[in-house]
C-alpha cells in the first residue's frame, strides 16, 4: 500500500504542497501502471525523510499532461520523473538518475 498522497487537481497541489509551509515538494509524475515499483521507492523514501522540508506525492502524467508540461516532462517518455518543486522560489529540478528502493534508501 502506497502511502503517497495522489495529486488529483489543484485542491490536491494545494492541500499537499503549496498550504503546507514546506521547502521543497516531490512530484512523482507516473506514466503507466509499470511505474508502480518506483512510486513504491517513492513513498519509502517520503516515510524515511519524516522532515518538515519535503512532502511527497504523485500524480498521473498521461491524465494531467498540462500540469506535468509546465515541468517540460513528457509523461510518456518514462515510466516515471521525479520533479522537486519551490512553492515559495517557484522553481523546480527533474531528479536525474535511477529510482530503486535501494537507492532511496541510501
Amino acid at each position: 500500500e502506497l502511502n503517497l498522497p495522489e495529486l488529483q487537481d489543484m485542491s490536491c497541489l494545494k492541500a499537499h504542497c503549496l498550504d503546507v509551509n514546506v521547502p521543497l515538494c516531490a512530484i512523482a509524475v507516473t506514466s503507466n501502471s509499470a511505474a508502480f515499483n518506483k512510486l513504491e521507492a517513492v513513498s519509502e523514501a517520503s516515510q524515511a525523510s519524516e522532515s518538515s522540508l519535503c512532502k511527497f506525492s504523485w500524480i498521473e502524467g498521461q491524465k494531467h499532461s498540462n500540469f506535468t508540461s509546465s515541468f517540460g516532462i513528457d509523461s510518456s517518455a518514462k515510466p516515471m520523473e521525479l520533479v522537486f518543486f519551490s512553492p515559495r522560489k517557484s522553481r523546480f529540478a527533474l531528479f536525474t538518475g535511477e529510482f530503486t528502493k535501494q537507492a532511496s534508501s541510501h
